[in-house]
């Protein structure tokens, strides 16, 4: 796997190369409008006027074929799965502040493992204050009930899904001096995940609840036009619910992470961020090891053409785990995604991610490798076709927790 990191590392560079020779081509909407976010007046959904806002209601109706719908190395087995998705989407016209809602719903179904059927639901709101022409505030509110996906090392192997709900808070302040802009934005997520039965018992998932603090303060320095050098010092708190988890752990966690990057902008088609930094996490427990690293982002897009939009990149992070002597996980993920607009109204997609997990304080190390395919078709504003097919693999260095999946999605969409 790491042969294929490199692989994909040296890919990139030469794409980058070739796109600094790139001509330049006519843009015309803004330099960083993609293939994928472009607005095309006679397929966009209008919605209905409800006074000051806008409201956008669609339901998704979905058909995925899984070859191997728990992520197992042997005794693989498929389902045909259909999705139920109402959604609807209200934001304001106003001139001046903001404030927009989202909610959506999906209702799971198995045809042969109705034991994995499952429902979720995500809520949220989030509102703009304009104090003047460089200086806002904004804050969002949501609630998420989600379902953790098989495939994930943290699964309890339950009769069913595990489930998890999660509540959020977020705030923030922007302000610019001409050259010079400050940012401080708050967020608070309290997740709180429940048990399930398993063939011997009832596995206790109490441990895992949670409520993780994050401060991320940002300055800025425009450069020149298009060029930006930026600071950013990120604080973060975990604090789990139970003093000790199922182990004898306290996993309750303190962490600060210091970036230093520059928002970039090459020939007006080829855009984007990048970072470098230093990253620490210490935990409560003296037997879960620190993590102290080098951390990296790096985010471009290419206007190829203004048919063509190509997306790579890599990051670094730490997240949380609750498997056992284990203290959190160090994944190093390098992606590219290409999307092609055939016709106006036929967008071809193609994306491609490998990814490193190294689990602190224990050996195990997870590579994956992710790849897929796409078409959408557009009908009309009202109604349009998806297409998809997705692979997946995890190599492990732990016995018996390799899998493939192969998926196959078909997707219906109509709104107003």
């Amino acid at each position: 796997m790491n042969r294929n990191l490199s692989g994909l590392a040296v890919a990139s560079a030469v794409l980058l190369a070739v796109s600094a020779a790139a001509p330049a081509f006519a843009q015309t909407e803004s330099r960083t409008t993609t293939v994928m976010d472009r607005q095309r007046p006679e397929l966009d959904p209008l919605g209905g006027k409800a006074g000051g806002f806008t409201i956008y209601p669609s339901v998704e109706i979905e058909q995925t074929y899984n070859d191997n719908i728990f992520a197992t190395q042997n005794n693989t087995i498929d389902d045909f799965i259909t999705t139920f998705r109402p959604a609807v989407r209200i934001v304001s016209d106003w001139n001046q502040h903001y404030l927009g809602f989202n909610g959506s719903a999906d209702v799971v179904r198995y045809w042969s493992n109705d034991q994995e059927d499952h429902e979720t639901a995500d809520l949220r709101v989030d509102g703009r204050i304009d104090i003047r022409r460089d200086t806002n505030v904004t804050g969002a509110a949501g609630y998420e009930k989600g379902s953790e996906e098989r495939g994930s090392v943290n699964d309890a192997g339950g009769i069913t899904p595990t489930e998890f709900d999660v509540v959020s808070l977020d705030a923030g302040v922007f302000n610019q001096w001409n050259r010079v802009s400050v940012s401080a934005d708050g967020s608070i997520r309290q997740r709180d995940f429940d048990d399930v039965r398993t063939t011997t018992g009832t596995v206790n998932n109490d441990d895992r609840d949670r409520d993780e603090y994050k401060l991320d303060v940002r300055g800025g320095y425009e450069i020149q036009e298009q060029y930006e050098a930026f600071a950013q010092l990120i604080l973060t708190s975990v604090d789990y619910l139970d003093r000790l988890d199922d182990n004898g752990l306290n996993r309750d966690s303190e962490g600060y992470e210091i970036r230093g990057g520059a928002r970039i902008d090459f020939t007006g088609i080829l855009f984007g961020d990048v970072f470098i930094g230093y990253l620490n996490r210490d935990y409560d427990d003296p037997t879960l090891r620190s993590v102290d690293t080098v951390v990296g982002g790096l985010d471009l897009t290419w206007n190829v053409t203004p048919l063509t939009t190509v997306i790579g990149g890599f990051t670094r992070e730490v997240s949380e785990t609750t498997l056992a002597a284990a203290s959190g996980t160090l994944k190093t993920e390098y992606k590219v995604s290409v999307d092609h607009e055939l016709l106006r109204n036929l967008i071809l997609s193609a994306r491609a991610a490998m990814s490193t997990e190294e689990f602190e304080g224990i050996a195990r190390e997870d590579d994956y490798l992710n790849a897929g395919i796409g078409a959408k078709y557009m009908l009309n504003r009202n109604f349009s076709l998806v297409l998809d097919y997705d692979y997946e693999e995890r190599d492990s260095n732990v016995a018996g927790s390799d899998y493939e999946t192969n998926k196959i999605l078909l997707r219906l969409r109509a709104q107003l």
